[in-house]
């Protein structure tokens, strides 16, 4: 799955980012700030100003999460061996992750 991630972010050799982008297209508006591509859900984070690709699964027990920023910058990945949901918390990483990195004051401030 990580190595998925990276091929996600424009990470792997050679480069396979057309076709990766293809995937990331919005095909269909659900509404203002969600909308899916190709297996890809893209939810805006309105605390962040970040648009998210991210998509889960679960079977047998298990569930995962996988999340990347639409500028590639940050990624996360959570697998579980649970039934629970993950995706929650995957999506709280994720933010965690941009505001800490890309505005440390805001990061600092929500570990108060």
């Amino acid at each position: 799955m990580l190595t998925y991630l990276q091929a996600n972010m424009g990470q792997i050799e050679p480069p396979i980012d057309p076709t990766i982008e293809r995937s990331h297209e919005e095909l269909d508006k659900e509404h203002q700030r969600q909308a899916s591509g190709m297996n890809w859900i893209r939810a805006f984070d309105p605390a962040t100003n970040t648009t998210t690709l991210w998509h889960n699964g679960g079977t047998g027990g298990c569930r995962s999460f996988l999340g990347i920023t639409e500028g590639k910058k940050f990624g996360v990945v959570v697998l579980t061996h649970s039934a629970n949901d993950v995706d929650h918390l995957s999506s709280e990483i994720l933010e965690e992750l941009v505001e800490r990195l890309t505005c440390p004051q805001l990061g600092n401030q929500s570990m108060g």
